[in-house]
Formats: C-alpha cells, structure tokens, sequence
C-alpha cells in the first residue's frame, strides 16, 4: 500500500525535490533512521564480528556492539559514509550534482543485516577507505602524487586494523598507478609498500612493549593461510538485496560497453579500476564467510559506483523509475524485515 502511494505521488514528490533541494537529504536521512530503527527499538547487544582487528577489538571494549550509544555513532557514521562518497561521485562526474540516489543505495547496503546496525568493524574501516578511494581518483593528474600515495597507503593500513578483510584493498593502489599512469613506477610502488608497512610496524612495536606480539602475529598469519571454508547462512532480505547486486553489475557493466565510444578516456579509466575494485572486494568476502552477514557489506563501495556509472549514462528514464522504486521497495522490506521477523 505505502509503495503504491508513493508511486502515485511521485511526479509530486519529485517536482518538490528539484524545486527544494534540501528536501533530498532530508529524505535520505529519514530512510536511513527507518534502517536503523531496530538497535533502538529492540538492541541485539554484542551480536557484531570481527575481533581479529585490534582497533575494532578495542572500540568494543569501550562501547558494546549492539546497545544504543554504538548504534548511534554508527548512524551519523553511516550517513558521513553515504554523502562522503556520493560527494566524490560527482566531483569524478560519475553522477548528477543533484541525485543523491547513490547514496541512498551505500546505506541500503550497509544497513541489510541486524546484526551490522551498529559500529560493525566493515562500517569503521570503510571511513577510511573512502578518502583512500578520494585519494586515488585526486592523483590522476599526478599533482601531490607522493604525498598522497603515503597517503592512500597509510590509510588502507588503517581501514585493516578495524576489519583485517580490508587488507585485499591495498593493491587497488598499484592498480590506480598502471591505469592512471599506464605504468607501475618503482618509486611510488615503494611508497606504497613504505605508507602501508610503517602503520603495522608501530602496531606490532607497541604489542613488543606491552607483550602480546607472538599473538597477534599468530592472529594476522591465520587469517591469511587459513580462510574459513564454511559460511553463514543468510535472511532472506540478503538474498534479495544479493540479487539486486548482481543485476546493478550486469545494468552497469553492459551500459558502459553499449557508451564506450562515447565515454572520455578518464571515465573508462575509472570504469576499469572500478572493476577491479569490485574484483577485490569479492575476494575479502572469502576471507569472512564465517561473519557473512558483515562480508555483504564489503562490496558496497565499488557496488555504489557502478550504480552511479548506470545513473549517469542511462537515458531510459522508465527504468530509472523502476530502479527508485526497487530501491524504495527494498528499503521498506528491509525496514519491516529487520523490525519486526528477525531474532538477534
């Protein structure tokens, strides 16, 4: 019922956002709140993964995974999440200024689990890991590029103490340099590899001086030698969104090819990297089968990509009103789902 309404009233409702702007993000951030009405309404107290990570283990010492006051930070952090990189989508031309439907898709994404509705450990890395991808699309013109490889290093490094899965994310910067650059300079590869070292190298340093190396060494080499070769099973809500996914990729994808001549270089350039992304993304979701409702969410960032290349580069505009109306659907299943079937 409330879907069809708003297909009644939504040539109204879209003249009132191009006519009011701030209305958009108002809307988002209403949406959003319905995602992540459950931790408020009925908390699954200490239900999220991801200990190997020492900085996540800390912040679960401070705030347990699951009550209201990490549900809370993980919400305004969510939302910084979503405008953040649907702010780096237009400033690279993927999407319109004005659409904010990108956004709306990261935190359906990131919001499908119950048990991810709060400070999850993918939630924390991933703030690190968008100004890392702002970095690598900043360098394109080589301007700074030094600095901002240290940079990107620094930061990959940073997003793997918090979810240990973002580890695979770090050769996305020799990627961007072979794209980019059409070559793999020694140089920059070495910085790389000096920004990313110098961030374990001061952790394993401070586990020497309060004891606990050996162990966490035996944590790092585990997760890296033996992948968990059994899964979680999934709600049905995932399984949807799961299948969504995949036809965005295959929208997305085949959308790119059908324009390519119309495409400039740099755009194909990020199409290409944005594949990649992709490619890496489902390669840490191997590596975190045993949390599987977390590993979902590693894929969001390169999925909301490919999402905006379809926005921008479609010209059906009865599919783009179908794709709104899947992401309102989705969203409203999603909101009675979570609230109202799931059990912690």
């Amino acid at each position: 019922m409330i879907v069809v309404l708003v297909f009644l009233l939504r040539p109204i409702i879209i003249k009132l956002f191009d006519r009011y702007g701030y209305l958009r993000s108002i809307a988002l951030v209403i949406l959003a709140a319905m995602l992540w009405l459950r931790p408020f309404v009925s908390p699954c107290v200490g239900s999220s993964g991801g200990a190997d990570a020492p900085l996540h283990r800390w912040l679960s010492q401070l705030l347990l995974p699951g009550e209201p006051t990490a549900a809370a930070l993980g919400f305004i952090l969510l939302l910084a999440e979503a405008f953040y990189l649907n702010f780096i989508l237009i400033r690279i031309n993927v999407i319109p200024k004005k659409s904010l439907l990108p956004a709306a898709f990261y935190i359906l994404l990131m919001s499908q689990s119950v048990q991810g509705l709060t400070l999850n450990p993918v939630l924390c890395g991933a703030a690190f890991v968008l100004p890392a991808l702002d970095l690598i699309f900043r360098s394109r013109d080589g301007r700074n590029l030094t600095v901002n490889i240290f940079s990107t290093a620094i930061l990959f490094a940073l997003a793997s103490l918090f979810c240990f899965e973002f580890l695979f994310f770090f050769p996305l910067l020799f990627v961007s340099l072979i794209v980019y650059k059409n070559t793999l300079p020694l140089r920059m590869s070495m910085v790389a590899i000096a920004g990313f070292a110098a961030v374990f190298l001061l952790l394993f340093l401070f586990y020497f001086l309060v004891g606990g190396v050996a162990e966490q060494m035996g944590v790092y080499a585990k997760r890296v030698l033996y992948p968990p070769l059994f899964w979680q099973e999934l709600e049905m809500a995932q399984y949807i969104l799961i299948g969504w996914q995949v036809s965005i990729y295959y929208m997305a994808i085949s959308t790119v090819i059908a324009n390519r001549d119309k495409l400039n270089d740099y755009t194909r350039k990020t199409m290409f990297l944005s594949i990649s992304f992709l490619l890496l993304s489902l390669v840490s979701v191997l590596y975190m089968l045993d949390k599987l409702e977390l590993a979902l969410m590693l894929p969001a960032i390169p999925s909301t990509i490919f999402m905006g290349a379809y926005i921008s580069l479609t010209t059906n505009k009865k599919m783009m009103g179908f794709l709104e109306m899947m992401l309102l659907t989705s969203c409203l299943v999603l909101f009675f789902y979570n609230l109202w079937w799931v059990e912690c």
